[in-house]
C-alpha cells in the first residue's frame, strides 16, 4: 500500500512511499511517469527528493523518529538523525532540510546536516 507520495521542488520528479520501501519516477515531457528507482526494505512513510539528484531524506514507520540522508544511486547512507518525537514532515531546499515534528521545527544547513535553528512551540 501507500504511505505517502510528493513531488520534488520543481515538479519534475515524483517520489512514493509504500509499505514495501520507496519508488521514484521522473515526469517526462509527455506528462508520463517513469519509474527511475526502487528501494524495498523498509516501510517508509515520508521521502523527499532533492530536485533531481541523488540526495532523498526518508522516514519509516518502524523508527518514525529517526531521518535517514541518502544517495540512492550509490545505496548509501549518509548520515541519521534521531528526534525527541515522530517526524511529521520533511522539506527540502538547496540550502536548508527541515523537519517538522509536532511542537518544534528543526532547521539543517543541507551542506553539513548542522541545525541552524531549531522552532519551539509551533502552533
Amino acid at each position: 500500500g501507500l504511505y505517502f507520495v510528493t513531488f520534488n521542488q520543481d515538479a519534475t520528479s515524483l517520489a512514493v512511499g509504500t509499505t514495501t520501501g520507496y519508488k521514484l519516477f521522473t515526469l517526462n515531457g509527455h506528462d508520463r511517469f517513469d519509474q527511475t528507482y526502487e528501494f524495498t526494505g523498509e516501510d517508509v512513510c515520508i521521502v523527499e527528493r532533492l530536485f533531481s539528484s541523488s540526495l532523498i531524506a526518508m522516514v519509516s514507520l518502524s523508527a518514525p523518529r529517526k531521518l535517514k540522508v541518502c544517495h540512492f544511486k550509490k545505496g548509501t547512507e549518509i548520515c541519521n538523525y534521531c528526534y525527541p518525537n515522530t517526524i511529521l514532515a520533511v522539506k527540502l531546499n538547496r540550502a536548508r532540510l527541515l523537519v517538522v515534528l509536532e511542537e518544534i521545527l528543526y532547521i539543517h544547513n543541507i551542506k553539513d546536516m548542522k541545525v541552524l535553528h531549531t522552532i519551539r512551540d509551533t502552533p
